[in-house]
């Protein structure tokens, strides 16, 4: 019976597909490259990216909706603060009679 550790059925089971090192073929999958060097095939990538860019202009539609949102708020805000208060008067004829 073979007592390495490789041949326990935990170590046998599926990894993704990665570029092998110098020393995989004599220790298998102990000195794999760091999960970055993982080969992904083009199709998938693909997919991957087109997915990641529909995210990305989803996003992008809710902020610009948000931001529209705003400006219709603060301009709301600017003309009921417009009509509330009472224009205060002009420091120039405060406390003099206008002249004829």
């Amino acid at each position: 019976m073979d007592s390495s550790l490789f041949s326990h059925p935990l170590a046998r089971q599926f990894r993704p597909q990665l570029r092998p090192t110098a020393q995989d073929d004599r220790y298998e999958s102990l000195f794999l490259e760091p999960p970055h060097s993982t080969v992904v095939p083009s199709e998938g990538l693909a997919a991957v990216r087109e997915r990641a860019a529909e995210a990305e202009r989803r996003t992008a539609a809710r902020l610009r909706a948000i931001d529209d949102f705003l400006a219709r708020a603060e301009d709301i805000l600017a003309e009921e603060q417009q009509r509330s208060s009472p224009r205060p008067p002009n420091s120039a004829t405060r406390g003099r009679k206008p002249s004829s």
